[in-house]
């Protein structure tokens, strides 16, 4: 399975401007805000902090799906637990950004939440059925149910982009 962090850390690239503790060089762009996506330099903090914590989450999905024997509850756990992770830190960075005075960029932090809540919801769909077509198949019959599934997860990743996209075409 492809490691889950370099997908995280894009999008909130695109989010927020950021990731992993690094700047790609939005903090000068002509609108005036800083790294953190907001308007408001006051709300910095708010943005370093969603950053540490959200660089917890794709590793932890990355070790906790590192044993290839786990049955289909775990697997779904952990796609479950890394979706907890991202809408658990935007929605503290969200509140930061309230109390700073930036509550557009909350908005868009609460929705984007709930987009990685989505992305974890199709990831459980898509392990299931997943399992569920390796049940009933045999041999080299069973290839395309991890074709499908790898194909399933591109479009639960892709869904989560357009997700993010449409949190900042609404609230920015």
């Amino acid at each position: 399975m492809r490691s889950a962090t370099p997908l995280a850390c894009l999008l909130l690239a695109a989010l927020l401007g950021a990731c992993g503790g690094e700047d790609p060089g939005l903090n000068s762009v002509p609108d005036g805000s800083v790294p953190g996506g907001s308007s408001n330099p006051a709300c910095d903090p708010c943005f370093q902090t969603l950053v540490a914590e959200t660089d917890l989450c794709g590793p932890a999905l990355d070790q906790c799906l590192d044993d290839p024997t786990l049955p289909v509850e775990p697997i779904v756990a952990c796609f479950q637990t890394d979706g907890r992770c991202y809408d658990a830190a935007l929605e503290r960075s969200a509140q930061c950004n309230v109390a700073c005075g930036d509550p557009t960029q909350a908005q868009v932090e609460l929705c984007a939440g709930q987009c990685f809540l989505s992305r974890a919801d199709c990831a459980e769909r898509v392990v299931r059925g997943v399992d569920a077509c390796l049940s009933a198949c045999s041999g080299s019959s069973c290839d395309i149910c991890s074709n499908n599934g790898i194909a399933a997860f591109d479009d639960c990743d892709a869904d989560l982009v357009s997700c993010v996209d449409r949190c900042k075409a609404t609230f920015r």
